[in-house]
């Protein structure tokens, strides 16, 4: 078997003498990444790689200092209490998900890169 764990989703020629090793959809292997899907090639990978399951990346800045607006995934909520009128100085929390979690350019799931091909009929002209 494959050592690369992100490589397991593709077919190996001679893995044994004679034998090819299919594609370790089922994830049984110790180092294994997890449940998998079969997705169409999407051009950030090769055919039969595994990509690991990422979320775009999330930011965000509010501050308790009253001429600090929030930004990003933050945002203002008028109401009782206190005022940013209130607040002359104070801490600035930022937020940014890519510290936590992997992140891409798309919201995605573990899953297994490929060209999928339904061959229908053995010859072409068979039934014609």
């Amino acid at each position: 078997m494959e050592n690369n764990s992100v490589k397991r989703g593709a077919y190996a020629a001679n893995s044994s003498d004679g034998m090819f090793r299919v594609p370790d959809y089922n994830s049984m292997y110790t180092d294994s990444i997890g449940a998998l899907f079969l997705r169409g090639n999407n051009g950030s990978v090769s055919n039969g790689e595994i990509q690991k399951d990422a979320i775009r990346n999330i930011t965000g800045t509010v501050s308790q200092a009253s001429s600090y607006s929030p930004t990003g995934a933050f945002y203002a909520v008028t109401g009782a209490g206190y005022t940013a009128a209130n607040y002359t100085s104070g801490t600035i929390t930022e937020m940014d998900v890519s510290r936590v979690v992997p992140v891409a350019n798309e919201n995605r799931p573990v899953n297994i890169c490929g060209c999928w091909v339904i061959k229908l009929f053995f010859e072409c002209n068979k039934y014609r």
